[in-house]
């Protein structure tokens, strides 16, 4: 009698994970993803957010897989360094426009230092696996450089 028990609880869980998975296939099948998929604006200032905050290690996850090669915890540690050297602590990022394009999008991010500076980055994005994946971090090695 237990296992009886058992058996349709669990026949009712696994039934109703099926349910859901079916109704998100459904949703993407339709082109709803945009409610089910972090917007691209997120993922740009997320990445920043972390390498302000240093913490390396959630970084690469947010990157195409292509460019996780230039995503090392040293590399990226080594990177903080020269932007601070440059300009202080990242104070804040706040996205202040992006565009897409299908599977692609470029988020234009305004990040503020500890000096008092400001510069503007635009972030390329690309779908990958359904979510959105920053392609390059050359921009953010650009906030190394003194603004001017």
């Amino acid at each position: 009698m237990k296992h009886w028990l058992v058996m349709r609880n669990l026949l009712g869980i696994v039934l109703l994970t099926a349910v859901a998975l079916g109704i998100i296939w459904g949703l993407l099948a339709v082109g709803a993803e945009q409610y089910l998929v972090p917007n691209p604006d997120v993922t740009a200032e997320e990445l920043v957010a972390a390498l302000a905050a240093h913490r390396y290690a959630p970084v690469p996850g947010m990157m195409l897989r292509s460019a996780r090669e230039s995503a090392g915890e040293d590399a990226l540690a080594r990177l903080v360094e020269r932007i601070e050297a440059a300009h202080g602590w990242i104070d804040s990022v706040t996205a202040t426009g992006s565009q897409r394009s299908g599977d692609r999008a470029s988020v234009t991010l305004e990040v503020q230092f500890g000096d008092g500076t400001t510069q503007n980055i635009t972030l390329p994005l690309a779908k990958e696996d359904y979510l959105w994946r920053v392609a390059s971090l050359e921009p953010v090695e650009a906030l190394a450089r003194p603004a001017g």
